[in-house]
């Protein structure tokens, strides 16, 4: 009766999946490097250990027994483990030795319903040794940067229907459709304003579709100034000849000072999921864990 595994048993077993995998002893020599007597030999010796055959082998050719069948498929199962395990051991190592690359938003810092700036301090302080690297971009160059796995991770917005990566909610994020000071809507009145003249505005855009990483809310808008990131857009809003959108955390400095105005809010503000992204499928570290653990923490 087999009690425990030994190191020459997970061996055994390995070498008889190999004997399956290349039809019989004789197929498995140079697959192993071994002998044909010495690969019997180890076989021979774990059918003593479990107590009955795995297989038939002779003139008649190799055959597993049925339960050689079960014996192949219960090992199958046990090697994956095998392999998920030694992953996670050696993936704590990062938290010694690692490098985790996230890429982030340029707008952050001032979103009072997460603290990027917190987030940092935590995880810095909890895994003093792994190594940050910290990526400002667009959002489509962040997506790309991580499906390409040039960025482990990514706070940002997702496409709803991407099946490249993996995106867990943090927050809404609020966006409002301002002027600037200069802008003839500014000194309108909210009811002199109509969508009409919303739509026939000159905008600045980010340059993407409509529905990817955009919420231009008309299907073509005139735009004479394309900028990917808030800060650029911002600008181009603070000039005075353009309308667009800026999340409301980051305009309010400038609402304060009477420099922006919100357009029409009830019918032009929206809301954008900001979630932390990783590529679908990828084996994620320990500091890939515990980065978003701490993301989630922060979003409760």
């Amino acid at each position: 009766m087999l009690t425990q595994l030994s190191a020459a048993d997970l061996r055994a077993l390995s070498i008889f999946q190999i004997i399956c995998r290349s039809g019989g002893f004789a197929g498995a020599q140079d697959a192993l490097g071994l002998s044909q007597s010495t690969i019997s030999n180890h076989i021979a010796g774990l059918e003593s250990r479990i107590g009955f055959s795995l297989c038939t082998r002779g003139r008649k050719g190799f055959r597993l027994t049925e339960r050689g069948k079960s014996v192949l498929d219960r090992y199958r199962k046990l090697a994956v483990n095998l392999d998920s395990f030694c992953h996670d051991v050696n993936a704590l190592q990062d938290e010694s030795s690692g490098v985790l690359r996230v890429g982030t938003l340029d707008h952050m810092l001032t979103e009072d319903r997460f603290s990027i700036v917190r987030l940092i301090s935590d995880f810095t302080r909890q895994s003093p040794n792994v190594e940050l690297h910290l990526v400002q971009d667009g959002q489509f160059e962040l997506h790309n940067a991580l499906v390409e796995e040039q960025l482990d991770l990514v706070i940002g917005t997702v496409v709803g229907n991407s099946k490249f990566v993996k995106a867990t909610r943090l927050y809404d994020e609020l966006h409002h459709l301002y002027c600037g000071k200069n802008h003839p809507f500014f000194d309108k009145a909210p009811d002199h304003i109509s969508p009409r003249d919303i739509a026939a505005a000159n905008w600045v855009t980010n340059g993407y579709p409509q529905g990817i990483f955009s919420m231009q809310p008309f299907p073509s808008v005139k735009s004479s100034v394309i900028a990917t990131n808030i800060e650029s857009i911002a600008m181009t809003i603070l000039a005075g000849q353009h309308i667009g959108y800026l999340p409301a955390h980051y305009a309010g400095k400038y609402e304060s000072q009477s420099l922006l105005k919100q357009l029409l809010p009830g019918e032009f503000s929206e809301e954008t999921e900001i979630s932390v992204i990783s590529k679908t499928g990828r084996r994620q570290s320990y500091a890939m864990r515990k980065f978003q653990n701490i993301c989630l923490e922060q979003a409760e």
